[in-house]
């Protein structure tokens, strides 16, 4: 996972500081952001390889930064993964228009995995 660049939206100092750290230690390029429209604008600017949003966002919610982001053509290839500890079940996430949702707190593992699966995926699909 070498050299990927992910944006992380989270209104946490606590829960940016944790997550970025696990994924710094596995080489990613961590750009945090701290509310919605923040994190909609860091993305427009690193063209990240994924975009890990909390949904409740001061400023602009995450679903609402999410679907800026799903219709903005330069970054709507972007995989848009929830980081939620609202109680919403994974089906009315992806309903909600994101790729993939993580449950807050989630082990470093956990983690990992979903940040490695969603960015195969979206490696395959550009080929």
């Amino acid at each position: 996972m070498k050299n990927r660049v992910v944006v992380l939206v989270d209104d946490s100092a606590d829960v940016r500081s944790s997550v970025a750290e696990v994924l710094r230690a596995e080489g990613f390029t961590v750009i945090e952001a701290a509310d919605g429209r923040e994190g909609v604008e860091r993305t427009r600017a690193a063209m990240p390889d994924l975009v890990l949003m909390d949904l409740s966002l001061p400023v602009l919610d995450g679903a609402a930064a999410m679907r800026i982001i799903k219709s903005f053509v330069p970054t709507q290839g972007i995989p848009v993964v929830a980081l939620t500890g609202l109680s919403l079940s994974p089906s009315d996430l992806h309903a909600l228009g994101f790729d993939a949702a993580l449950r807050k707190p989630c082990a470093p593992h956990v983690l990992l995995e979903c940040v490695a699966a969603v960015v195969s995926t979206k490696r395959r699909a550009r080929r």
